[in-house]
């Protein structure tokens, strides 16, 4: 049994695992529930595994979309070092949106997922009803420079195949890697661990960090904020240390229709660290 098999399995809902050809791009996706559609997107090479314990909660109140983005879980893998921002990510997004005939819909992103959720309802205000920011790139003013190191492709692809190199050997440097992104993630379930680590084999999480710090000025969003006129609930771990709020908070209130919640003890991904809190704040916001 695979690993992403073996984290459905621990949901204990009958969850589908589908694929679907978008963009040149064969994409898997999880799909459960009923209402209106809400579609699941995630931060860097994830996959949709990262949202096991807010699915069966959403599951119960709308249709959920939870997608691999390219590159990511069981999807088409991709060279990170040529990737394009619009093209394989937002055009994909796009054309899945079209392709499942999604009308109305609502979006969750974390990190990456966040600045693609803001794009979709930049091209489309009225098809994207309500937005989750989750931790979202695209807040900050810049990248400061002594974080830029990592954006230099060759450096990080060195690190990818020796420090990070996900074989048995170093398991645990690739453990102590994901786990550095939680403020505690004691709880972060086996399962999922060994999910990441088996698509870290094929599709290396820090090459994918390389190239979004690389592109950081595709990912500002401040002069366009202004103009993202759907209700927006930010939801941000307060110990994020990847991007800490004191950076980010500043720019929130440049989006006309927002709220915001901080989660306390959580790190870059609160939805995953602290699901129940996340749960309550999302559903009570989308409905």
């Amino acid at each position: 049994m695979d690993t992403e098999e073996k984290l459905r399995k621990t949901l204990d809902i009958p969850i589908k695992i589908k694929q679907s050809s978008v963009n040149g791009y064969q994409i898997n996706y999880a799909k459960i529930g009923k209402g209106e559609p809400l579609l699941l997107l995630h931060g860097a090479n994830f996959g949709w595994g990262v949202w096991y314990p807010n699915i069966p909660e959403l599951a119960k109140h709308f249709t959920v979309y939870a997608i691999d983005l390219p590159g990511a879980g069981r999807s088409t893998k991709i060279d990170y070092g040529k990737m394009d921002l619009y093209k394989d990510m937002v055009d994909t997004v796009d054309e899945f949106i079209h392709k499942h005939n999604l009308e109305k819909f609502h979006v969750i992103g974390c990190s990456a997922g966040g600045w693609i959720g803001f794009r979709l309802a930049l091209r489309y205000p009225d098809k994207v009803r309500k937005i989750v920011a989750e931790n979202t790139a695209g807040f900050s003013d810049g990248v400061k420079i002594k974080d830029r190191i990592i954006g230099v492709y060759p450096f990080a692809k060195f690190i990818s195949k020796t420090t990070l190199n996900p074989n048995r050997k170093n398991k645990k440097n690739i453990e102590k890697f994901l786990m550095s992104i939680f403020y505690d993630g004691s709880d972060i379930k086996k399962e999922f661990v060994e999910y990441f680590l088996e698509t870290m084999e094929t599709s290396h999480n820090l090459l994918f960090i390389s190239r979004m710090t690389a592109l950081w000025r595709d990912f500002l969003l401040k002069r366009e904020l202004p103009n993202i006129t759907n209700k927006t609930l930010i939801v941000w771990g307060e110990q994020d240390k990847i991007m800490p709020l004191s950076q980010n908070a500043h720019n929130f209130k440049l989006i006309p229709n927002v709220q915001v919640e901080i989660i306390r003890d959580a790190g870059h991904i609160p939805s995953l660290e602290k699901a129940s809190v996340f749960n309550s704040l999302v559903v009570d916001f989308l409905r």
